[in-house]
């Protein structure tokens, strides 16, 4: 698939598209899956795992497969896209779901990218992190969100549940970094949405 298709977008497809992150440990496959689409936010366990965590806060329970083959069905049948900062989701999703994605996804980190790269041919950008495009926008991040603390959160949860079974048995630290974990995740779909929505200004 040619790299360009990756770093091009309409502004109608960036506004219907279906902004994917996914939360998990390196090598693995992921956790969670959040999906927003049109200020409509879904979440999705992936680790049965965590199914008495999912429970409480009202989430499903999938396999990775099922939930890639219903986004790119999705795409396909409604005429959208599925944007990823960088391709680490579409490398995610095939080798971890079986599923090529290539013919519908975008990579919002390309984007951003050639969109700051035509603003200011010469400041040559070194940091293209998510993070670092936001504060550009003034997109307004909490300072709990931290540095690479999602794997730590995730982490915590999944050794209280090994210990305690129930949800309801840990503690109120291990509870809040599960809620600051899932919000860490909207924050990240929420932003690759603002930020593509800025480059098509």
């Amino acid at each position: 698939m040619p790299a360009k298709q990756f770093s091009t977008i309409s502004p109608t497809e960036a506004k219907r598209a279906l902004y994917v992150d996914c939360e998990g440990f390196t090598n693995q496959a992921p956790s969670l899956i959040g999906i927003l689409c049109e200020n409509d936010f879904q979440q999705v366990v992936l680790d049965p795992a965590l199914s008495p965590a999912a429970t409480a806060k009202g989430l499903e329970v999938r396999m990775l497969n099922q939930v890639v083959t219903d986004l790119v069905e999705r795409c396909r049948n409604e005429g959208r896209v599925l944007v990823g900062y960088s391709l680490h989701e579409l490398a995610l999703f095939q080798s971890y779901a079986g599923v090529d994605c290539s013919s519908v996804y975008r990579d919002a980190k390309r984007i951003a990218t050639r969109w700051w790269n035509r603003m200011h041919p010469d400041a040559r950008r070194k940091d293209r992190s998510l993070k670092s495009f936001l504060a550009d926008i003034d997109f307004d991040l909490p300072t709990w969100l931290g540095i690479q603390k999602a794997t730590a959160r995730l982490r915590a949860v999944l050794d209280g549940l090994a210990k305690h079974t129930h949800y309801a048995h840990l503690t109120a630290v291990t509870k809040s970094k599960w809620t600051k974990l899932l919000s860490y995740n909207w924050y990240d779909c929420a932003g690759m949405n603002a930020l593509v929505m800025r480059t098509l200004r």
